[in-house]
């Protein structure tokens, strides 16, 4: 009899674990988000690099599900949106991937990657950009030398990550100058110039894991999100659950780097409730500051205008508006030769 009570006991618990594992798989998600961009097969093929085969099967477990439903030949309507599966114990890091530079190299320099290149075309698999120029592989990192530049292209599957900004900042400049010195080694060339590598950023994209943010957005179904730059249209900040966790990504080819540090500083004061702590110190200190100077602007505007307008006339008023518009001073300073001290206010 004890036997079969657990056997009953094992079968059960079986169920029950199946039931909370019916979240779509990282593949299925992949294939799920790419549809909402491109509903079509030759798109999936095209992205995922999988054989007709291996698709169509995926595709048909999307169908099977409920996700998708097939419109004609290779042509779908995505049903609805995957629900990604957050890690329960995912650190907060950023993801630095698709890095694109542009090399600052002079007019010889230029002309010597050029010659070497074509003259060992086969070596470094040349093939054309159109009429612009061409594209060639080199040490891992694919290469397009054009008449007015050399542009690095960093692969697809290429990615940093760093617990902070200046850990993820340093092992950016670390790759970039690994890079440099194996051009410099196989053209020989110099690259660098005081210690320092001349380049630009083309494209980069930094992604900031982080599950309490994004996890907001989920609860409304919302797991694509983008926001542009308001000075160039261009996308700025995506909030993306394709991988399966929640990324708040910085995509910006100027900015990105600079809006890690805003938003480690903004994740930081979220923490364990610090923004609250932030919010009351600004309530504490910073607005009893401005209550005071704009009662005191109020109370000038007031004796000016009075002045302006002749009303005022003995020398005691026109003190108190001389007393209210000059600097305050610091009482601590009473034997200095006309030290002030300006109020600090938090900017």
């Amino acid at each position: 009899m004890m036997k079969q009570s657990s056997k009953k006991m094992k079968k059960t618990s079986k169920k029950k674990t199946s039931k909370k594992t019916e979240d779509l798989p990282l593949v299925l998600r992949k294939i799920l988000n790419l549809l909402i961009i491109n509903p079509t097969t030759k798109y999936i093929i095209k992205k995922t690099k999988k054989d007709k085969r291996t698709v169509a099967r995926d595709l048909i477990r999307l169908i099977d599900k409920g996700y998708i439903k097939r419109l004609e030949r290779g042509v779908f309507k995505v049903l609805k949106s995957p629900k990604a599966v957050l890690p329960r114990h995912q650190p907060k890091h950023f993801r630095l991937h698709n890095l694109e530079l542009e090399l600052n190299v002079t007019s010889s320099t230029h002309k010597i990657i050029k010659g070497l290149v074509i003259k060992n075309s086969q070596f470094y698999n040349l093939r054309p950009f159109g009429n612009a120029g061409s594209y060639f592989d080199m040490n891992e990192v694919t290469g397009l030398i054009t008449k007015g530049g050399i542009f690095l292209f960093y692969p697809e599957a290429f990615e940093i990550t760093g617990s902070t900004r200046k850990i993820l900042i340093k092992k950016l400049y670390d790759v970039i100058e690994k890079t440099a010195r194996k051009w410099e080694s196989k053209f020989k060339l110099h690259l660098f110039k005081d210690g320092k590598i001349n380049f630009n950023i083309r494209n980069i994209h930094v992604a900031y894991i982080e599950g309490d943010l994004v996890r907001e957005f989920q609860k409304k179904d919302i797991t694509h999100l983008v926001i542009h730059d308001k000075e160039d249209s261009k996308p700025r900040f995506v909030i993306d659950m394709s991988k399966g966790f929640p990324e708040f990504e910085m995509v910006h080819p100027e900015k990105a780097l600079d809006d890690t540090k805003e938003v480690e500083f903004w994740s930081g004061t979220l923490a364990n409730g610090s923004y609250r702590d932030f919010m009351e110190d600004l309530d504490k200190n910073l607005k009893p500051a401005l209550s005071d100077m704009f009662k005191n602007l109020i109370v000038t505007h007031k004796l000016v205008n009075e002045l302006a307008q002749g009303q005022l006339n003995t020398n005691t008023q026109l003190q108190s508006v001389i007393s209210l518009i000059s600097p305050v001073k610091d009482p601590d300073d009473a034997g200095k030769d006309k030290q002030t001290k300006i109020p600090e206010y938090i900017g």
